[in-house]
């Protein structure tokens, strides 16, 4: 993933614009929020090291921030962001994530065995693809910490 300035996308052009190389930033509707948020679970467990998501947060005129990110390997100064795939009429991750310290790419995680991801469908939902080792389930869940809501599926 090429370190450059991040692309800006709708719910909608994630869909129908070809997929940037570059980190995407989300921007999402009141409206959209509101739908793509509704019923999902508050988990009180940590953001696992392993899992990959979407940060969200207020924008100043209303509306909404979405930031794809892994939490394996990020940490103060670098960011890890997930490589997003389109298949069959859905966004979800990729296996990999890239780790950046300003410009320079940094080491990246080690690839994670369970395949429990966040995916987005056409239909403007989330839902989980993948599955979980030893029979534990995928599920959607919400996170909060330092204002900023972090959206994604665990096994458990």
């Amino acid at each position: 993933m090429a370190s450059s300035t991040p692309v800006i996308r709708s719910l909608t052009g994630l869909f129908k614009e070809p997929l940037p190389k570059e980190p995407v930033v989300l921007h999402l509707t009141e409206a959209q929020w509101t739908k793509l948020s509704d019923g999902i679970e508050l988990s009180k467990r940590r953001i696992g090291p392993d899992a990959k998501g979407l940060f969200v947060l207020p924008d100043p005129f209303g509306g909404y921030l979405g930031f794809f990110a892994c939490a394996a390997g990020s940490g103060e100064g670098v960011a890890c962001l997930p490589e997003i795939v389109r298949t069959r009429g859905m966004i979800t991750f990729g296996t990999g994530c890239t780790c950046l310290r300003g410009k320079d790419p940094v080491e990246r995680p080690p690839v994670e065995v369970d395949t429990c991801a966040l995916g987005f469908t056409t239909a403007g939902r989330l839902t989980c693809t993948g599955g979980c080792a030893s029979g534990r389930t995928c599920r959607l869940v919400r996170k909060q910490t330092g204002g900023r809501t972090f959206l994604t599926c665990e096994c458990s």
